[in-house]
């Protein structure tokens, strides 16, 4: 199987709004590995049309963007506005609601899957503390703030017990739900660019 690519996108909507994406790659099948070979955080001003534009420009121009399936995290207003700036621009985004598994909940909507915060978020800092997740070649103020997070999700004396989404920020949450969906993903990663070729437009998303 192809390595497979995720861009995940999350927005923090309240005093200090933020965007952030995350790029990882799961490499090969066996015993999988994964690499962040991209994260940033940028403040939002609330202008998802200018999102959805640089996630377009990066999708077009940037190597590892283009080959990613792009996950969004629906759970709030902004972000479930970007997911449909995404697709009125012809990119078929997975809609993502990060949820913790007691709550029980269920997609809102056909087109959108739940992520169990507990699991995924233990398996993501022990990926990190087991070196199957690492970060790209160029370490960045961000990467740094990305593992410096990871690393304090779990805390040793409570085997993750009290790991909670609402301690992640928008980066984590790009993340988490970049490495899930890299983790999960089984189809040709070059399916999503063949669909999104004009007049190839499907109202199916892969979940």
């Amino acid at each position: 199987m192809a390595n497979t690519f995720a861009l995940g996108i999350a927005i923090a909507e309240g005093e200090s709004s933020e965007a952030a994406l995350t790029i990882v790659e799961r490499e090969e099948e066996g015993d999988p590995s994964f690499v962040v070979h991209e994260t940033t955080v940028a403040p939002f001003d609330g202008d998802v049309e200018a999102l959805a534009s640089d996630v377009q420009g990066r999708l077009a121009e940037e190597p590892y963007t283009a080959r990613s399936s792009v996950v969004v995290r629906v759970d709030n207003d902004k972000g479930d506005a970007l997911a449909q700036a995404l697709r009125s621009r012809g990119v078929r985004p997975v809609r993502a609601r990060v949820r913790a598994a007691d709550e029980g909940a269920e997609p809102e909507a056909d087109d959108e899957v739940v992520v169990d915060a507990h699991a995924e978020l233990f398996a993501l800092s022990n990926a990190h503390r087991g070196g199957t997740l690492r970060m790209g070649h160029h370490s960045t103020e961000d990467a740094t703030r990305l593992a410096r997070m990871l690393g304090h999700l779990i805390d040793d004396g409570n085997e993750g017990s009290e790991i909670r989404a609402d301690y992640l920020d928008a980066q984590g949450l790009s993340a988490l739900i970049a490495y899930w969906w890299s983790n999960e993903q089984k189809a040709d990663p070059t399916e999503r660019l063949r669909a999104d070729l004009p007049g190839t437009e499907s109202s199916d998303i892969a979940a």
